[in-house]
């Protein structure tokens, strides 16, 4: 059962904010990068001790990343909590997280891709709405973030109105509301059997993933549907799976596999959702209660989330 929804309070002017690396390191030039970034927006940056560490492909040791992991939320300063990029290891901290001191100061954790395993957890043991789309040591290009994106972060992130994510392909027509979880497939399929993988009964699922080929995604959705993931959910939004191109043409593409799936989901399903390991992508509110329309010629996404 997923914890009660906690909203995270909206970011004020000038709030101090923290760069953390639960998985892998960041190189400094894109560390300053992505700090001169805040800073230009008004806010002081708290930089995590392990963010430039490297312990082979990780930022440091488990435990150097768990305590700014901590040490960023407990500390009443800090008002966000941004991931410093992908990679690999947020999954080895989920059984060491002190998931009371997340849940009695809560505040966003902005993440993607890898961050997913951390966030879907976070979701699932504290009912803590997060933010996915970003990782700021990979999405600030010389100061700037695309604007698609930035636009959908600060809404968020200050308690603005959100744009609805409207002209989504409908695979299975319908409505729905419910929470929404997702991100990354594999990292959500590496939950699976695990306390950290969140009630999907009645949920908005949202899936995406990078560099993966089409059997491979047909294998994760095939576990999903195994574990009865799939069949409880309220309604599933397909991102954009990058570079998900099978090397043997005789193999098909991914559009054949999703829509392999598409009965599994007893509500509406979409595609195209503008998610994904590309630049220009939206920025959502997992863990927050969304609306997904598909009952028109195209489909319509949109956050119930007000701070």
């Amino acid at each position: 059962m997923n914890a009660d929804l906690i909203q995270f309070h909206p970011l004020k002017a000038g709030a101090d904010v923290a760069v953390v690396a639960p998985s892998g390191p960041v190189d400094r030039v894109k560390l300053d990068a992505a700090t001169a970034y805040l800073k230009s927006r008004g806010h002081k940056v708290q930089i995590g001790q392990s963010v430039v560490k490297r312990d082979r492909y990780l930022a440091g040791g488990d435990d150097d990343r768990l305590r700014d992991l901590h040490d960023a939320f407990v500390s009443p300063n800090i008002q966000a909590v941004f991931a410093a990029r992908g990679g690999f290891g947020s999954t080895r901290l989920l059984e060491d997280i002190d998931y009371h001191l997340i849940r009695n100061n809560p505040k966003p954790l902005i993440g993607f891709s890898d961050t997913t395993a951390l966030q879907l957890a976070i979701a699932a043991k504290t009912g803590l709405v997060s933010v996915s789309g970003v990782t700021i040591g990979s999405d600030v290009d010389d100061t700037h973030m695309h604007p698609d994106t930035e636009i959908s972060l600060w809404s968020l992130l200050y308690g603005r109105p959100i744009a609805p994510v409207a002209n989504l392909e409908i695979l299975r027509p319908g409505s729905t509301e419910g929470v929404l979880l997702g991100g990354c497939l594999s990292l959500m399929c590496s939950l699976l059997g695990t306390p950290f993988f969140p009630d999907t009964s009645g949920a908005i699922l949202v899936i995406e993933d990078v560099n993966e080929e089409p059997y491979r995604v047909d294998r994760m959705l095939t576990q999903l549907r195994s574990a009865g993931v799939l069949r409880k959910l309220g309604g599933l939004a397909c991102g954009r799976f990058v570079g998900c191109v099978a090397e043997n043409p005789d193999h098909g593409d991914l559009n054949k596999v999703l829509a392999d799936f598409v009965d599994d989901v007893p509500g509406p399903v979409v595609a195209d959702l503008p998610y994904g390991h590309f630049s220009g992508r939206v920025c959502l509110p997992i863990g927050a209660r969304c609306f997904l329309d598909a009952r028109s010629d195209r489909g319509t996404l949109t956050a119930q989330y007000s701070l």
